[in-house]
């Protein structure tokens, strides 16, 4: 039986497989997290938002972009983290 490297990330012939699977999942959160991040702030912005004034409507906007970009950051550093400790820490 052949040794796929896509299952078994750990197998010697194939160095990339962990990378490739660990960043899969965090491309598509990539992909995903702006397209509901905009949905739940237009929703937001057209139904339950209509008791604030603009200064608060531009607050609720920064707060929801820097909570995207955060989630993002927070994704990718620990893919750098645990890359690093894989590759170079061992």
């Amino acid at each position: 039986m052949v040794r796929s490297g896509w299952r078994d990330g750990d197998a010697v012939g194939f160095p990339l497989s962990w990378t490739v699977r660990a960043a899969l999942w965090r491309v598509v959160v990539s992909v995903l997290a702006p397209v509901v991040w905009l949905s739940l702030t237009l929703l937001f912005f057209g139904f339950w938002a209509t008791g604030l004034t603009l200064a608060q409507d531009v607050v609720v906007g920064i707060v929801s972009i820097l909570a995207l970009f955060g989630t993002l950051t927070v994704l990718w550093l620990s893919f750098g983290i645990q890359l690093y400790r894989r590759w170079v820490g061992s």
